[in-house]
């Protein structure tokens, strides 16, 4: 394969049937060669396309294709059956004269090939798009009869521990389909705190507490549901897994939406994930104290140096 660049493209492959040239050419020039040449073979093929500059005594060179890309088709002079221009006929003795002329005339210097037809686009795809709504199409009747909630651990500014928990409600109808609804949305996380020692049948064992870590009442929209339902953000407050090592791993996530005139809906999601997981962070944390690097900026200030790790800087 060879490939030569100069101020159009050129590329030349080796194939079963010849040459072939792809030339993508980005200038057009002085027009000297004559309109297309129409070309029927021994085999009944016809071909159509400008002589080129390379045709030699083995083989007429034909452009096919538009001004931004063409192919240069070699065709062996003894398989050409018959050649016309304009529906006049072109003996073969005439054709390869014409040739002759054009050797050595770069792609510039022929007669520019067709342009790209152009698309014209109907006046109303022109027009500004409209947002579609992805329940307008929907038969029936839009009522809500039950709700489905999920969540995931974020970060959702520039420092690096995650901020809280997006949380994903779907209302929906009785076919289980995802729905448009506006009403009260409670939304609680709760999680577990290690640590509290009880006493059963004289073994001490280690038992977690159940706490809440945090509550929020959202408006919930028509506007806010879209194919995927709504997702809201959660962040967290004054306890932090991340910077409370006493809280667990998973929590799990109560949802509660008042719809007017529908009735109240709940649902539940637990081990939801709400600590950034990591075992590089759970054995630093359990050296140095804290899950964070002395050098990463949190939304809580620069992680302070650690002794147990002095080799650990930016």
């Amino acid at each position: 394969m060879a490939v030569s660049l100069s101020r159009h493209f050129t590329a030349s492959f080796a194939s079963t049937t010849g040459l072939i040239v792809l030339t993508v050419s980005l200038l057009c020039g002085a027009a000297q060669a004559a309109d297309p040449i129409d070309v029927e073979l021994n085999s009944g093929r016809r071909l159509s396309g400008q002589i080129g500059s390379t045709s030699d005594q083995s083989n007429l060179h034909l452009r096919i294709g538009n001004s931004s890309l063409w192919i240069v088709q070699p065709i062996p002079w003894d398989r050409i059956q018959s050649a016309a221009r304009n529906g006049e006929a072109v003996t073969i003795e005439d054709l390869r004269k014409e040739a002759t002329r054009y050797q050595g005339l770069s792609d510039e210097e022929l007669v520019p090939l067709p342009p790209l037809p152009k698309k014209e686009l109907p006046p109303e795809e022109l027009s500004t798009p409209q947002r579609v709504n992805p329940f307008a199409n929907r038969s029936g009747s839009l009522k809500v009869s039950a709700i489905n909630v999920s969540g995931v651990i974020a970060n959702w500014d520039a420092d690096v521990e995650p901020d809280g928990v997006i949380v994903n409600v779907r209302p929906l109808d009785q076919q289980g389909a995802i729905i448009p609804a506006a009403g009260t949305l409670q939304l609680v996380l709760v999680g577990t705190r290690r640590g509290r020692r009880s006493f059963h049948a004289s073994e001490m064992t280690r038992a977690d507490d159940v706490s809440q870590i945090g509550r929020w009442t959202r408006k919930l929209r028509m506007q806010d549901i879209g194919p995927r339902g709504a997702f809201i953000k959660l962040p967290f407050g004054a306890t932090h897994p991340d910077f409370d090592p006493a809280v667990g791993d998973i929590g799990l996530i109560h949802a509660r939406l008042a719809v007017p005139g529908v009735g109240v809906f709940e649902d539940a999601r637990d081990n939801v994930l709400i600590r950034s997981p990591g075992f590089t962070r759970d054995a630093f944390e359990r050296g140095a104290g804290q899950r964070f690097l002395p050098f990463e900026q949190t939304g809580r200030g620069v992680g302070r140096g650690s002794l147990t790790y002095p080799s650990i800087r930016p």
